[in-house]
């Protein structure tokens, strides 16, 4: 059996593990919001671009995710973007294919 001074001290530390995840859910609920990248882009995610916003004030556009060893610096913050273009032809694809479905035997 554990003496209360073991016990106080694991609540403490369970208390401060429960603080951190509750500040880390936080911070991406905030990222979210503002449209910011959390991880990186799912692999066939052609719909949006990726945006890099660097210190100077440079931003770099993507199609893709980068590596950090890709990036010419540590970005202040990474966004997605809409890609109009793309998600215009995703339209007329999907279009053609609901409206061909009834034709075929």
């Amino acid at each position: 059996m554990k003496s209360p001074k073991e016990m106080t001290l694991i609540g403490l530390v369970l208390r401060l593990v429960v603080l951190k995840l509750q500040a880390q859910i936080l911070a991406a609920r905030r990222k979210a919001l503002r449209g910011e990248l959390m991880s990186r882009l799912p692999k066939n995610a052609a719909q949006v671009i990726a945006g890099y916003t660097f210190p100077d004030g440079r931003t770099q556009l993507s199609p893709r995710a980068l590596a950090a060893s890709e990036l010419p610096g540590k970005p202040l913050s990474k966004q997605l973007l809409d890609n109009p273009a793309e998600q215009q032809v995703i339209r007329q694809i999907t279009e053609c294919s609901v409206s061909t479905k009834g034709t075929r035997k």
